[in-house]
């Protein structure tokens, strides 16, 4: 009996188990290369946006401010700062009157 016809069931076994691993591993590498790129273009956005806080500031450095209390307002309104520890409320109602009233505005100049 030839050693190729007997042990043919069990090599064929091996190549399938070895081609799941290795379609696995590609697979595997594949959705790593994705989420690196999302991270890198997340990291690029974050940049942005650092940078662009970073120029903000430095526009509010050099406006001429004269006390601490006109610098923290001043930090608070433009870029939304808070101090450590500190809880923020936000209050959407207002937003939603102003939708509001300016949908009541269109309409009344589509009635006109």
């Amino acid at each position: 009996m030839n050693i190729r016809k007997k042990f043919y069931p069990q090599m064929m076994t091996l190549y399938i188990f070895m081609a799941i691993i290795a379609f696995g591993m590609v697979k595997g590498f594949y959705f790593e290369f994705v989420k690196y790129n999302q991270y890198k273009t997340q990291i690029a956005v974050l940049n942005t946006k650092i940078e662009d806080v970073q120029n903000k500031i430095e526009q509010i450095k050099n406006e001429e401010i004269n006390t601490t209390e006109e610098l923290e307002k001043k930090a608070r309104s433009e870029l939304n700062l808070v101090k450590p520890n500190e809880i923020v409320f936000v209050d959407d109602s207002s937003k939603q009157i102003d939708e509001n009233k300016n949908t009541d505005i269109n309409q009344d100049e589509n009635i006109e």
